[in-house]
């Protein structure tokens, strides 16, 4: 009994065998076999072909996954020593004409956290994730300063998400899409 989970295997092949079972490679030549398989890739893998699938999949199952929009929304937190904004809003939003700078703040103040999550999306996402987490930081100062004033604390930590480029996902979020094909 048990389910058999193996972590830290990048997989490129899933073959279902004649008798049913399944097969599957791995980028370092590992091959497991097992009588079945869950298989829980983010749509973003599945869009990039990146796994191959023995037989392929069904045509369904193959538009399903080419008419599902995805997209992309990146994280720059920050952590402050303390919380310097007011305490009781949730968002704080920047007009902004640069679509490349955070113009929205989720703010964790609510439960006793300094800090603000600031988000990227689409293409500007993109390409915010070829800048390191220094440059990523100094723009979205540069937007709370505007806000307000170059009085505000320096973050102590900053962790910036790059789900685009991120080869285990390739996006962060699937969206119904408009397409001609209906």
């Amino acid at each position: 009994g048990g389910l058999d989970v193996r972590l830290e295997h990048v997989v490129t092949r899933i073959e279902i065998l004649e008798d049913g079972s399944v097969k599957v490679s791995t980028k370092h030549g590992k091959v497991f076999e097992a009588q079945k398989a869950i298989v829980t890739l983010p749509l973003g893998v599945l869009k990039s072909g990146s796994v191959e699938f023995v037989p392929p999949l069904s045509e369904r199952r193959r538009l399903a996954i080419k008419r599902t929009g995805f997209g992309l929304l990146d994280k720059v937190v920050l952590r402050f020593p303390s919380i310097f904004w007011k305490e009781d809003v949730h968002f704080l939003t920047c007009a902004t004409p640069d679509r490349s700078e955070v113009s929205m703040f989720l703010s964790l103040a609510g439960i006793n956290e300094p800090i603000l999550v600031g988000f990227h999306q689409g293409l500007a996402a993109l390409e915010n994730e070829e800048l390191g987490d220094g440059e990523l930081r100094e723009k979205a100062m540069a937007v709370l300063r505007r806000m307000y004033g170059p009085g505000i604390p320096e973050p102590c930590e900053v962790i910036c998400t790059r789900w685009g480029t991120d080869p285990m996902s390739l996006g962060s979020y699937s969206a119904p899409q408009v397409s001609e094909e209906g």
